[in-house]
């Protein structure tokens, strides 16, 4: 009974290995590639974006453009669409990966996830909100209301200026504020925090279960701003800028 079940690994070893550019879901086919660009007229206040797996790139431009390369199997993914009231939503597709290359004004609204890649966004003055399910997310010159958050991967964002909640799963969080934000939370369950902040005071608080403190910042019970800071296994930095 071994010989013909040794055969029949053997064969369907052989079979695979001659399988140059397939794709990688079995009976979907070889991977293809699809670049398209969008430049939508009328106002755009948000933008919605989920990407399954791939990177979202935003940065600040006198329009919106959008630029997207699709890697996939099986069917061509749809066109992209236009903004519907004052929206613009930007979906993935199955059997892909996509990633986006996008400009907008500094005051457009953003929501972004990733499920599997990284986010970078700089530039905006509106709220942001970006999540990813695994991969990294960077952050520079957001002066609006701030909320990331990553399942497995690193936060870090500069020059911060408005109210900001960062969390990661695992992974470190590095954040710099140009400004004194009301308020900002920083939670990781294992991984490292490490906040710069304009000179304060600030009521803080901080909790790590297992690693170091390092806190400079001055701090008053009745300070108008508050810093709250946790981690499950990391240390805890938080000082002031010069």
């Amino acid at each position: 009974m071994r010989k013909p079940l040794i055969a029949t690994l053997l064969s369907a070893a052989a079979i695979l290995a001659s399988c140059t550019g397939c794709g990688t879901v079995l009976g979907i086919g070889p991977e293809h590639i699809k670049k398209d660009s969008l430049e939508p007229s009328g106002v755009i206040r948000s933008i919605d974006i989920a990407s399954g797996s791939g990177t979202i790139n935003l940065s600040t431009g006198p329009a919106v453009e959008v630029h997207r390369t699709v890697r996939y199997n099986g069917d061509a993914p749809d066109g992209l669409s236009g903004p519907v009231d004052g929206r613009l939503t930007l979906g993935n597709c199955a059997h892909c990966s996509t990633d986006y290359e996008i400009t907008a004004p500094a005051g457009t609204v953003l929501d972004l996830n990733a499920g599997s890649g990284r986010i970078h966004v700089v530039g905006f003055t509106a709220a942001v909100t970006a999540t990813a399910d695994s991969g990294d997310i960077n952050a520079e010159h957001l002066t609006g209301k701030v909320r990331l958050t990553t399942d497995s991967g690193d936060i870090t964002a500069n020059g911060l200026a408005d109210a900001t909640a960062l969390k990661a799963g695992s992974g470190d969080i590095t954040a710099a504020f140009v400004s004194p934000a009301k308020t900002i939370t920083a939670n990781t369950g294992s991984g490292n925090v490490d906040l710069q902040v304009p000179a304060g005071p600030y009521r803080i608080t901080s909790d790590t279960s297992s690693g170091a403190k390092h806190i400079e910042t001055p701090q008053a019970p009745t300070a108008a701003h508050t810093i709250q800071v946790k981690t499950g296994s990391g240390d805890i930095r938080i000082t002031s800028t010069p």
